[in-house]
């Protein structure tokens, strides 16, 4: 058996890889061949030891193969593979948010494996730049911002656009009718919120509402202070929302009542004031003849010196340290203190000494 010797198919190529196209120089460095047959994986070919450049005008995978005969026949293939990679796509997914907060920004690419994404350079649209894959930026003002990414690989780049609305955030405000009142206190909420459509308070106690301009009763069944912090969150369509808060105080309720021994009578009369009130700590009394008390249970003595029944409206004003009142009212009936006189006719006389008398009574 005789082994004969084959050539050596080689060559080389002055670039492999670009974008969009590009243009080959080969150089063959085959060894002991005589006959070439050159393919270009476009579907043309050439039998020239050292053929021209060549032009590839489309993405894709083009594998260049060359085959060698020598004079005893023999042959050698050798191949190398030459990539034309389209531009990378470039997207950006941003969401639109509300002033304040902060954006986040994801690339979004298409490229070949052999093609990789080296650099980033982001526009975020008001003067701000980053070189990060996945950066993060808050803007300074509200409005509308476009961004931008140049990415570039190995052999090209590409740039994406996309646009990015930052809303303005609405102001909560709200004035109440009161900040401290009287179980049960009735306060009206005049809503002075600005750039919102949508509201939702809280008024402290599980009531809420979704009127711009409430108004909410507050009740406190205890024995002290309660404080209800009343919340507003104020939003706009897109969301966008601001939130205050203003503490309303609710002191407990006051509950004014009395008894009395009055019974109708005879002036003078002392009568005995016997206090029910509860929730209050100081009192006034008014005993409606034009004498006054602030003892808890005072007693006093009604006088009449006319001629008639005077009927006495007594009233009771009790205070809590919070300043809640209340009143009650009871009345007291006083007759006219008697006044009699009589004579006796003969005012004298010996013993036995009959005398006759006459009574008068002044009412």
């Amino acid at each position: 058996m005789v082994v004969l010797p084959r050539p050596t198919a080689d060559f080389i190529l002055d670039q492999d890889a670009a974008c969009d196209s590009i243009t080959v120089a080969i150089t063959g460095q085959s060894i002991s061949a005589v006959n070439y047959a050159w393919d270009f994986g476009d579907g043309t070919t050439s039998n020239s030891p050292n053929p021209p450049p060549h032009f590839y005008g489309s993405p894709g995978t083009y594998t260049i193969s060359l085959t060698v005969t020598n004079a005893l026949g023999c042959t050698h293939t050798f191949s190398r593979d030459v990539n034309v990679f389209a531009p990378p796509s470039v997207g950006i997914q941003a969401n639109n948010l509300c002033f304040g907060e902060t954006a986040t920004f994801t690339p979004v690419i298409g490229t070949a494996p052999g093609n990789p994404v080296m650099t980033w350079a982001w526009d975020f649209g008001d003067g701000a730049t980053s070189s990060d894959e996945n950066p993060t930026h808050q803007y300074a003002a509200a409005g509308s911002y476009t961004i931008t990414l140049a990415v570039t690989t190995p052999y090209c780049g590409n740039t994406g656009t996309q646009a990015v609305n930052v809303q303005a955030r609405p102001t909560a405000a709200f004035t109440p009718s009161a900040i401290l009142g009287c179980s049960p206190v009735d306060v009206s909420f005049t809503n002075t919120s600005i750039g919102a459509t949508q509201y939702t308070w809280d008024f402290g106690d599980g009531a809420t509402s979704t009127q711009a301009s409430p108004t909410h009763t507050f009740i406190n069944p205890g024995t002290t202070n309660i404080v209800r912090d009343v919340r507003l969150i104020a939003s706009t369509p897109f969301g966008c929302a601001d939130t205050v808060i203003v503490p309303i105080t609710v002191a407990p309720g006051v509950v004014a009542g009395f008894s009395h021994n009055a019974v109708p009578g005879c002036a003078p009369m002392d009568v005995t004031f016997v206090n029910a009130s509860t929730g209050a700590s100081t009192y006034l009394w008014d005993f409606g003849d034009g004498n006054t008390s602030t003892a808890v249970n005072p007693a006093h003595t009604y006088t009449n010196t006319s001629f008639f029944l005077n009927i006495h409206t007594v009233t009771l004003t009790a205070f809590s340290p919070a300043g809640c009142q209340a009143t009650a009212t009871m009345q007291v009936m006083v007759y006219p203190t008697p006044d009699f006189t009589f004579v006796a006719q003969p005012d004298s006389g010996c013993s036995p000494c009959p005398s006759h008398f006459r009574v008068w009574w002044v009412p």
